[in-house]
């Protein structure tokens, strides 16, 4: 999974574009939600990353671990057959990695932490409208915002994103569901002991075509692909960065007094 955190820069106006920089990144996230009576839920999302940073005329360089798990809390403001709006707020702990190098690369200073070494606070609200019979209408903003140093001096990005799509089941009794959606995403600069880190903060949009299957009743799986319209680090275009996630999730049945799923449109999530 591409990580938004770690944008690479392909080029720029005063760099070849021919120098074999290239970022890899894979993510295995545990995501496990829990509906609370009342409107309210709970959320931790786990996950464990891999990355490597590869630059012609240097040595690889590759990381493992758990990166920063995150705790939140929703509340369904409104609930219906037509309209759902959901806020969350949460915290991310400090629990991936650092070090205190904390970018590598000869040509290109890129950021390679497991985690920001810091105490993040979580923000996001979700609207999603169902105009008619499986047809979804749906907006989303989040933000993780990196409000201090660690104990390197070292401050992450922080990372404000925003997504208007829209899905529609079909097939196979409706059991598939294609849909797209636009993400506009705006990344700070990295700091590190009080200075800019040079040829980070970017903001790039991106179109996102996903399709979704119900397997069974309560399981089902997802691919998307991020393909970028737009990417901008210092004010240069910037060659193209591209993101493929799958994922397979499963609701369980309701405990007792627990509440039951809302009716609402599907697939409003936070960023």
């Amino acid at each position: 999974m591409y990580d938004q955190r770690s944008r690479l820069l392909e080029g720029s106006l005063s760099l070849p574009n021919n120098t074999g920089r290239r970022f890899d990144i894979s993510a295995w996230t545990l995501d496990v939600g829990y509906r609370l009576p009342a409107r309210f839920g709970v959320r931790v999302r786990a996950p464990v990353l891999w990355k490597r940073f590869h630059e012609n005329g240097a040595s690889d360089r590759i990381i493992f671990g758990l990166g920063d798990v995150e705790f939140g809390a929703t509340y369904d403001v409104l609930a219906s057959p037509r309209w759902a709006f959901t806020t969350g707020l949460g915290l991310a702990l400090p629990t991936g990695e650092t070090n205190e190098q904390p970018d590598a690369g000869a040509e290109v200073r890129t950021l390679l932490q497991l985690g920001t070494g810091t105490v993040d606070p979580l923000i996001w609200v979700a609207l999603a409208f169902r105009p008619i019979r499986n047809f979804d209408i749906h907006l989303a903003l989040g933000a993780r915002p990196v409000l201090y140093s660690n104990r390197f001096e070292y401050q992450a990005a922080s990372v404000y994103t925003g997504a208007l799509g829209v899905s529609h089941r079909c097939c196979f009794g409706e059991r598939v569901g294609l849909g797209v959606e636009f993400e506009a995403s705006h990344t700070t600069r990295a700091r590190v002991r009080g200075s800019d880190l040079q040829d980070t903060g970017r903001d790039i949009v991106s179109a996102v075509p996903r399709i979704r299957v119900n397997i069974m009743k309560s399981l089902y799986a997802e691919l998307a692909g991020s393909l970028p319209l737009y990417q901008n680090v210092n004010e240069h275009q910037l060659g193209s960065t591209f993101q493929v996630d799958l994922r397979v999730g499963y609701t369980s049945p309701p405990l007792v007094g627990a509440a039951t799923p809302r009716p609402v449109p599907s697939d409003v999530t936070a960023p």
